[in-house]
């Protein structure tokens, strides 16, 4: 501790203890700021798992209580208003049933999905033509490949 202590004599020795000392703050608000920065990716890691688990929570409740699904739960647009796509999935066919006045239930969504997939199924064109679609959702993505 005693070394930084040392008396100045001359402006050039000043200067170079400026300089020194300004690139050790810049040192530290950049480890403070990188610091910021995790602790900012952990808050958005935490808000998306919350958003999860809510999300989670509604479908959960809906199922064990079809009379909550409601006119205001009803209006959620599942791809627009969730952020789990799975979860989308799953509210998009429940409400679909509910629309049809059927039970929302594991088996009846289960069913729904069945019916989608066969439907997949079926209107696949014989042969596949793989590299052709794979072509057209490259083009239509924002994604690069």
């Amino acid at each position: 501790m005693t070394e930084h202590l040392k008396i100045v004599s001359t402006n050039e020795e000043l200067s170079k203890l400026i300089e020194e000392a300004n690139v050790n703050l810049l040192s530290v608000q950049k480890s403070i700021e990188h610091i910021n920065n995790k602790q900012e990716d952990c808050k958005q890691q935490q808000s998306a798992f919350d958003i999860y688990l809510i999300e989670e929570y509604l479908l959960g409740a809906l199922l064990i209580d079809n009379s909550l699904f409601d006119k205001e739960i009803a209006s959620l647009q599942g791809m627009y208003d969730f952020h789990k796509p799975e979860t989308s999935t799953v509210f998009d066919l429940m409400r679909k049933l509910k629309e049809q006045n059927k039970a929302i239930n594991p088996t009846s969504i289960a069913e729904e999905l069945k019916k989608y997939l066969i439907e997949l199924i079926k209107n696949a064109p014989n042969p596949p033509n793989i590299e052709s679609y794979l072509e057209v959702i490259r083009e239509e993505s924002n994604l690069p490949f």
